[in-house]
């Protein structure tokens, strides 16, 4: 049987309404969610976004999260040049104000990490991953 996910709070709630709030629901469906993205492969990459884990030239690389979630967001848009200002967006989202400091930043990780190479930067566009 298939419950949705509001109708599976409201069911947790329901039974549960002595013992947890509605945060600590939400929290355990959240942790219940199984993701089935794709595992990536661009020439010495692979990223297998289920597990969060990046692996270059065969070897696993730990890395932090938000260089992990560019690095992937790079590799599923490669040969694209993209809007410093849409990366921002798409990374970090429209919660928190970010300078483009930060986000030279996390660029420069990654390409200490996968060669100088494969991320270039577009003058005044914004940036692209360049598969080889």
């Amino acid at each position: 049987m298939f419950i949705s996910g509001d109708n599976l709070i409201h069911s947790l709630l329901e039974t549960n309404k002595e013992v947890l709030t509605k945060d600590e629901v939400i929290s355990m469906v959240r942790g219940l969610q199984v993701s089935n993205k794709p595992i990536i492969e661009s020439g010495p990459i692979r990223i297998d976004p289920n597990t969060k884990s990046f692996y270059f030239n065969g070897s696993k690389i730990k890395i932090p999260n938000l260089t992990f979630k560019l690095l992937y967001y790079f590799i599923l848009n490669k040969n694209i040049t993209i809007p410093k200002d849409v990366i921002i967006h798409d990374i970090w989202g429209d919660e928190i104000i970010v300078e483009y400091g930060s986000l030279n930043v996390q660029i420069t990780k990654i390409r200490n990490m996968i060669g100088r190479d494969r991320i270039i930067n577009n003058k005044r566009i914004g940036y692209q991953y360049v598969e080889k």
